[in-house]
């Protein structure tokens, strides 16, 4: 990005700040250790809290050097109000301890006599120091013009398309100290630090985002959880991909109710083509006239007239027989009888 584009965006973020926050005035009458405890519990909390928490170390314990060799955990209890409160007691310690081992003492006002430049050199050797503090001691206890920003304000700035993702990593922004003049450096810093707790108490606020996407535009693909305007592309997918369902479900039924007309056809052509309904007819006849038969044997002659009719040829024929049979011996009784009334010779 270039440097006009850069500050272009700069300024504009401090104009809206100023429309959204009011600036709170620092404390006055810290010295510079005071200004060192202080910055090592705001970087993650309000002014309140901070005030808060250095006036309950002030009172729970005996001196720092009593502070410096407490555990975390104790530490992280007499913070209360800190959304960080363990980190923000692990990081004080840290810096207690190392500005012990460096300068042997917790007064260190002779700093402020020494070249700025030595001095931060020699505070960011500190290994718990963070650009936060180390920017928060250069414009509070040296005088030197440095905007602290701490780590969410480093993602607003990222977001608003100030600083690519290299810069945010190494947890600077290139000419802000020249985009931002030292006069208006503590009310800067105290507008973004606003911003920066309420951003990490509810990212998606959405006076914060449309505050955003004055600045930069783009800035939906680089949020998190993409909200309202980066659920339109998905809404839009979603209703192109229930327009084609419909539309296919359309044609599906277009089909379907086209296909009943070509049914009768193919179920007439099926019946025609059968041989059974040609067959159906003389296995009927066939099975009537074995029931028939079946009741004309279990029933008398009498039951019905023609089986009477077959009764009485059936006599008729019997009696005809009878008398065939009659004939054909008489002759032979009569030859007999005859035979008998001849006397022997």
């Amino acid at each position: 990005m270039s440097t006009t584009n850069r500050s272009a965006r700069i300024t504009k973020l401090f104009t809206l700040l100023k429309k959204r926050y009011k600036p709170l005035p620092p404390s006055a009458g810290r010295n510079l250790f005071e200004h060192f405890l202080y910055a090592c519990l705001l970087e993650d909390g309000s002014q309140e809290a901070a005030d808060e928490g250095i006036a309950r170390l002030e009172q729970d314990y005996f001196d720092w050097n009593e502070v410096r060799v407490t555990t975390v955990s104790e530490l992280a209890e007499s913070f209360p109000r800190l959304p960080n409160a363990t980190e923000a007691a692990s990081r004080l310690k840290k810096n207690l301890h190392a500005l012990f081992e460096t300068y042997y003492s917790f007064d260190i006002e002779e700093m402020k006599k020494q070249n700025l430049g030595k001095t931060i050199k020699d505070l960011s050797e500190f290994p718990a120091m963070t650009s936060f503090v180390l920017a928060y001691i250069v414009q509070q206890g040296l005088g030197g013009h440095a905007i602290p920003i701490n780590a969410v304000g480093m993602d607003l700035f990222y977001y608003c398309g100030i600083i690519n993702d290299a810069e945010r990593e190494s947890d600077k922004v290139p000419g802000i100290e020249r985009a931002i003049p030292k006069s208006k450096g503590t009310e800067f810093s105290s507008l973004l630090h606003q911003a920066s707790l309420d951003f990490a108490s509810n990212p998606q606020d959405p006076d914060l985002l449309k505050l955003i996407l004055q600045i930069n535009p783009d800035a939906m693909d680089l949020l998190p959880g993409k909200k309202a305007p980066a659920a339109s592309p998905a809404k839009s997918k979603s209703s192109s991909k229930t327009a084609s369902a419909k539309s296919a479900a359309g044609k599906a039924a277009s089909t379907k109710s086209a296909a009943p007309k070509a049914a009768p056809v193919k179920k007439a052509a099926k019946k025609s083509t059968a041989p059974s309904p040609p067959d159906k007819a003389p296995l009927k006849g066939i099975a009537a006239s074995i029931k028939a038969k079946k009741a004309s044997a279990s029933q008398p002659a009498k039951a019905t007239p023609a089986k009477k009719g077959t009764a009485k040829s059936k006599t008729a024929k019997g009696a005809g027989d009878k008398s065939d049979a009659d004939e054909a011996t008489k002759p032979a009784r009569s030859s007999t009888k005859k035979l008998a009334k001849k006397k022997p010779r």
